[in-house]
């Protein structure tokens, strides 16, 4: 699993380790016992690794395979039925499962005044619209978005398709 870092100019911090041994090794070379001074310069090395990857905020990249496409369908009656519907079937046969690869994923969502879940993710979903039609007197996209945003699954990559006349 490869790691990045947020802040990588962080990691400079690890080489405050380089002095912290030079100090130890004069403290070794004299006489008495030697292995608290060892434990104690490998407690403070280790501590300023820590340190540094801490302030570097590590990012663990998950891969996974597939794309998941979210399609929020703007269903309010400031759109014509006719459009709509030609929308609809443009994207129907553009999301078709035999045209999208194993690991594809497509969710459906309507909105309105409020919005419906027509399908979540899933490989063999179609694009249909959702069953209960949202109310059509208002257009609330900001809900769409934030409901397609929570239902995004995180082992795919993730795109939002917003068919919507703006109004």
């Amino acid at each position: 699993m490869p790691v990045q870092f947020d802040r990588p100019g962080w990691l400079l911090v690890t080489l405050l380790v380089l002095p912290a041994i030079a100090m130890a090794w004069r403290g070794l070379r004299q006489r008495g016992p030697r292995g608290r001074a060892i434990s104690s310069t490998i407690a403070r090395c280790l501590l300023l690794v820590v340190l540094a990857v801490a302030l570097a905020r590590p990012i663990w990249a998950r891969t996974g395979s597939g794309v998941t496409v979210v399609a929020v369908l703007d269903r309010s009656r400031s759109i014509p039925r006719s459009v709509q519907d030609r929308a609809v079937d443009l994207l129907r046969r553009w999301t078709d499962p035999r045209n999208r690869g194993d690991d594809d994923r497509l969710a459906v969502l309507s909105v309105g005044g409020d919005s419906a879940i027509a399908a979540m993710p899933d490989r063999s979903s179609i694009l249909e619209p959702a069953v209960d039609e949202p109310r059509g007197d208002a257009t609330n996209l900001a809900e769409g978005i934030r409901l397609a945003l929570a239902i995004l699954p995180r082992d795919t990559s993730s795109r939002i398709l917003l068919v919507s006349d703006g109004n």
